[in-house]
Formats: structure tokens, sequence, C-alpha cells
């Protein structure tokens, strides 16, 4: 408590990168902001962790939106909050793999980043299916305009005015109105050819049957023009942020979980407790799970402020119970030495994405309904000389919390030998599926570890393990005022993946519209070329 500077003017809980991002406007504008982290470590799903003299990345794999051009707009917002303190490396031109692998059978199609040369490749391997191809590209390029509107639409403070425009912009955000599946059904009926434009599903969690296909078609855009990855690492966003925090005066700390909003008799946010201690602001921001924020942090004497929020959050609609598993594999020898590509595989048991996942939600011992394989270390150019003669990779599939909700209270690092075994079970399988695709690396392996959904809400603060946040439904997307920035206790704003879509591009825009609704004058500051 020493350390916490006087006079806070802004208090931030969770530093992820839509906290960060708030973080570093209000510095940059002057203002003392205190940015407030439960785990040990800065940046939420952008921080990294050393575990045997090996780096992993948690959360960001690759980032799109054609981030590799500085006039883009993404570029713009990554460097204005950190001041042009972060550079990217382009990956592949195959940037994502796509496989099946059903028994010894396998078949790939390549993700190029050159639109034409994807679409020319499809076209090739689905003749027939030539017009439906070319319709759904021309689909989401609509997505830009309903994203931009959505946007702006958040960014108004005053929820009467936001009502008022919603109905009149509803035409513009009827792309986030039916499922993927009840688009894309209108344009082909090839089930194959379905499972191969959805196989970025696994980047927020919802299958086509219910996710909404603007959720789909903003990811598809994302990487049109390939994926990159930070250079030195995406701990590079924390490293370069905290020291903008600090010469305002302010302070970011680590192991300082809140445990409550303190709200006064006019009923306003007017600041934390920390372990006990309260910590005065006149604004507070919770850029962590709108749902944890709603449910744990508003005090009992306030919970009727936010019950009509809260119910429609915990809906079946926009509730999510689906995550992620995650194994780090630490490995012996640099990346030429290894022959690691610079691209990510998505492997797949059928092309019927829900049917997969209906299995494996039945049955944890089904086949994985997706799997994600990445290397870091390949794919950027600094890892070598940080950590030399050594790689690693990250190995990720869908995770179902209620798999393990049996142990969720229990001590994060002894959960008992079924849990272990059951770790132990998926572990098993991850490397098998990872040395199919890589059997080379098979003797090279010296360190592997793997969490769980239960792990992600240890480390991650997630509710149930939904590390991508509520459902992106079509229902998510029509809660335009539920779901913004503005809550219902005066000067308690939120920020992160809930508020606008999943995703460190979209936690980073999101905590730009945050700061714009707490001072509507910024919209015309930032970004701001550094």
């Amino acid at each position: 408590m020493n350390a916490v500077p006087e006079n806070v003017d802004i208090i931030v809980i969770g530093s992820g990168m839509a906290g960060l991002t708030v973080a570093s406007i209000m510095a940059q504008e002057g203002k003392k902001v205190l940015l407030l982290e439960q785990h040990d470590v800065i940046g939420g799903n952008t921080h990294t962790f050393k575990e045997k003299g090996f780096d992993f990345e948690t959360g960001l794999h690759y980032i799109g939106g054609r981030i590799g051009k500085k006039t883009s707009n993404l570029r713009k917002h990554f460097d204005c909050i950190t001041k042009n303190g972060v550079e990217w490396e382009k990956m592949d031109d195959i940037y994502d793999l796509v496989v099946i692998r059903d028994g010894e059978n396998r078949e790939q199609y390549p993700m190029y980043s050159d639109v034409k040369i994807l679409k020319k490749t499809l076209i090739s391997s689905f003749v027939e299916e030539e017009k439906a191809i070319h319709e759904y590209f021309n689909m989401i390029k609509k997505v830009r305009i309903g994203i931009t509107v959505l946007f702006l639409l958040k960014c108004i403070p005053y929820q009467r005015i936001q009502k008022i425009i919603h109905k009149l912009v509803q035409p513009f955000l009827s792309i986030f109105d039916e499922t993927t599946e009840q688009v894309l059904s209108k344009l082909t009926k090839n089930k194959k050819l379905i499972g191969i434009l959805t196989y970025l599903y696994g980047d927020y969690v919802e299958v086509p049957s219910r996710s909404s296909f603007g959720m789909q078609a903003l990811l598809s855009d994302h990487y049109m023009g390939g994926g990159y990855f930070p250079i030195g690492g995406p701990s590079m966003f924390a490293r370069t942020i905290v020291p903008i925090i600090e010469k305002s005066k302010g302070k970011a700390f680590v192991r300082a979980p809140v445990s409550s909003i303190l709200i006064n008799e006019e009923n306003k946010a007017i600041g934390v407790v920390v372990k006990g201690h309260r910590i005065f602001s006149s604004i507070v921001v919770s850029a962590i799970s709108a749902t944890k924020t709603y449910k744990y942090l508003i005090p009992q004497t306030h919970q009727c402020l936010v019950q009509s929020h809260l119910k429609i959050i915990e809906s079946p609609e926009l509730a999510s119970e689906t995550g992620y598993m995650s194994m780090f594999v630490g490995l012996q020898g640099d990346s030429d030495e290894l022959d690691l590509p610079k691209r990510n595989l998505w492997i797949f048991p059928s092309w019927n994405h829900d049917e997969n996942m209906t299995k494996f939600r039945d049955d944890y011992s089904a086949d994985f309904p997706g799997m994600f394989i990445s290397f870091a270390s390949a794919k950027d150019p600094t890892y070598h000389t940080r950590y030399p003669k050594k790689s690693v990779a990250s190995i990720i599939t869908l995770g179902i919390y209620e798999h393990v909700e049996d142990f969720k209270d229990e001590n994060a690092k002894h959960r008992g030998d079924a849990y272990n075994q059951l770790k132990d079970q998926w572990k098993d399988r991850m490397l098998e599926i990872f040395l199919k695709e890589f059997p080379n690396l098979k003797d090279k392996i010296v360190y592997i570890d793997n969490g769980t959904a239960i792990t992600n809400d240890f480390y991650l603060g997630t509710y149930h393990g939904a590390t991508c946040g509520l459902a992106h439904t079509p229902e998510r997307f029509r809660q335009v005022e539920i779901l913004s920035p503005t809550s219902p206790i005066k000067n308690l704003y939120l920020s992160g993946q809930d508020i606008l879509t999943c995703g460190v591009s979209a936690g980073l825009m999101s905590g730009f519209m945050t700061s714009y609704v707490i001072s509507p004058s910024l919209i015309f500051k930032y970004p701001k070329r550094i």
C-alpha cells in the first residue's frame, strides 16, 4: 500500500489488452492510472511465462488485420498505445494449414495470405462451388461496415441516445443476426467446403450452428493479408505500456486481486478493495469478464443495480462454458535445425464441427473437436537470440468446463490423482496427434505441461473456463446497450472482450471504445501518430 500513488485518477482492473489500452491512453492524457492484475505477471492473454529455460506465449499466437502495413487501421491503434514500441514479423504466405485426420487418412488445405491465390486454390478443389466461394468472400467484406457501426454505436456514452440510434442503424448490423450455419447453407450444400470455410471457429469457440455469421466473417476478413507475430514476443505490450503508465506517475501491480468495487450511497463507484485495503479513485474500469464483474465485484448492497444485466449475460444464449486446453512443449534445438514452420496447423477429425464438438462434450475420451499447433520460436526472429538452441510449441484444443468442474475448488497445484490422470490422458492424446504431424520432434522434447479449463480460471481470471468470454451468438450482438462500456453504476466502466468480441485485436479496440466513452473528446485525438 505504501507504493500506491496518492490521488489516483483512474483504477483499471485487469491487465489484458483492453486494460493495457485504457491505461496507456489515460496515462498519455496525463492521468494517474493504477493498473491492478490478480496474476503474478502483467498482460492477460498477452503475457508469457518462463519454465525450465523456455519462454511460452499464452493467448496471442498470431494477429491479422493487415498489421504489417503501418498505414493500416489496426497498426495505427497498436502503435498509439505502445508509442511505436512493437514491431511485427510476417508469418509464412500459408499462415494456416487446415488438416483433416480420420484415422490414418489425412488431407490438407492451405490458407494463403494473398486472397486471390486463396480463392483460386479453393475453386480448384471445388470447381462446382465457384459461385458460392466468390459470394462468401464478397459477404465477409460487408462485415467491415457492420463492425464499424457496432463500434461507433457502443462509443455513445448516453444509453437513451444509444437505443434510438441502435434502431436506426439496425440494417447495418444484420450480418450478425443469423448463425454461420444458416448463412452458409444458403450458399452451398457442400459440407466439406463449409467445414473448410469455418475452420476458424476455434478462435472464438462457437460451432457454426450457434455462432453469429458476423463473427465468422470478422475473423475470416481479419486474416485476409496473412498472419503476424510481435517481434520479441507478446510480452512486448506490457514492457512498452507499463513505462508509459509510470511516466505519468501511475503504477501497475501484480498479485493485486480486486475483491470488491467500492460504491457510495449515490450509487457511484469510488474505488476498489484489494487484500482488505481500500483504494479510492473517481473512475473505475473493469477490463475483466462482465459476468465476474457484476456477479462478484459488486457488493450485495448494490446487486439490485446490476441484476437485470446479469440475468441477460447468464442466459443460455450468451453464456459459454467452452474454452481451451493448452499444452506447452519445450524442444531442444533452434527452429532451422528442427525445421519448424512459421505457420499454424489446425487439425480436425472431420469437417462437421458441430458433430465433433457434440461428441467431445458428451464424452471427454472422444476425439478432440479440433487442435491448433503453433511455434512461437519460429515466428519471432529474436527468440533464438534470447534462448539459444531452444524452441517451443503451443498445442491447443477446446476444453469443456463441466469435464473438470468437480476439481475447481481444489488447490491449483494439488487437485488430486483423479484430476492428474484426466490431464495426463488428454496430454498423451494431444502429444500423439502432435507427433503424427512432426515425428522428427519426438526425441527433441525436454519439457511438457498442460492445463485445462479450470487452469484458465486460476491464471487468467476467466469465468467457467470461457477463455473467449461470452458466447459469440447472434443474441450477443443484439445486446448493444447491455454489453457496452457504460454500466448501471456511475463512474464504473467496462472493457475487454465481452464488450466487443474476443481476441487481442478486439481487446485493443474495446480499450479505445471505453476511453472514448469516459472522455468523448478523445475520439478526435486517438489514435495519434507517435
